[in-house]
């Protein structure tokens, strides 16, 4: 007899269609660049700082050699545990705090809290893309809401000075949001200069794992690129701090948060885990090897 019932994939397929079917018929209204003539490229974004950071590939795909305007959106609220500025996406705080690592970019001129600036894209649009934004890789949500592209093997973020302070520092970001709950941090006291970039939460935290481990105190964002630039490895999950990480291509190693896989190393020194022993073996062997 003819089964008479959908089963849950059916049932999930046909909704995923429906909502693909939806976005494309939709997609003549997305906010595309129309005058060409302009020297600058200008975007929009309410995001928070490590999806500024992972939409930068798509805007300079976009703005294809032009300089980049960059207009951020303060205060817009969400329903989500677990932010750093409360229930903000992005506050004046973050803003300023970010600021001093965006302007040493050489591809951005202005760079503005949003009032009503004439926009040519706006990377919130990739909140509306019709499929399950807890995984794929991050970077490519506004490749597929702009049909652009850029090489993910490449650094985005540049101009950041070394501090040979932090050479020989393992530095360590663990955000409480993206963690894998099955991943412990001891055995990290077996080596030497261990530090904590991070919020004093965290490191309070992180100490109960490593309690030798110490923490680097930062002014701004641009200080929190340096200290992880200048490492001789940085191992953080699915944070903000990753992100710059990942932008610099500096030596990585991510823990991967299994409900969130969306944050995907790409191009040299990047390295990710999802096992306990797999961690312990990467961190070994960049000891051993260099």
């Amino acid at each position: 007899m003819k089964r008479w019932f959908k089963s849950k994939k059916q049932k999930r397929e046909e909704n995923n269609a429906k909502r693909i079917a939806a976005f494309n018929s939709s997609l003549a209204s997305i906010h595309q660049r129309t005058d060409d003539k302009n020297p600058n490229v200008s975007f929009k974004h309410s995001g928070q700082t490590g999806d500024i950071i992972y939409s930068i590939p798509a805007m300079l795909g976009l703005a294809n050699g032009k300089m980049i305007n960059l207009y951020i959106n303060l205060d817009v609220e969400i329903n989500l545990s677990g932010l750093p500025y409360g229930n903000k996406m992005f506050t004046k705080e973050a803003f300023d705090l970010l600021l001093p690592l965006l302007k040493i970019q050489s591809y951005f001129g202005e760079i503005e809290v949003y009032k009503g600036q004439h926009i040519d894209y706006d990377l919130d649009k990739f909140r509306t893309l019709p499929f399950i934004p807890v995984a794929g890789c991050l970077q490519r949500h506004w490749f597929h809401l702009f049909n652009t592209t850029f090489d993910l093997s490449q650094t985005w973020i540049k101009n950041v000075p070394l501090n040979d302070n932090f050479k020989n520092s393992l530095v360590v970001s663990r955000s409480f949001r993206y963690r894998n709950p099955t991943i412990d941090y001891r055995f990290l006291s077996n080596y030497e200069d261990v530090k904590f970039i991070g919020t004093d939460a965290e490191y309070q935290d992180f100490k109960q794992q490593v309690p030798e481990c110490k923490r680097i105190i930062i002014n701004d964002f641009l200080e929190m690129a340096i200290a992880i630039f200048s490492s001789k490895v940085f191992i953080g999950n699915q944070s903000f701090p990753f992100s710059l990480a990942e932008a610099m291509k500096c030596k990585r190693v991510l823990e991967i948060c299994p409900e969130t896989p969306h944050v995907i190393p790409h191009g040299e020194n990047g390295f990710d885990f999802y096992f306990q022993k797999y961690f312990e073996a990467i961190i070994k062997n960049i000891y051993q090897n260099g």
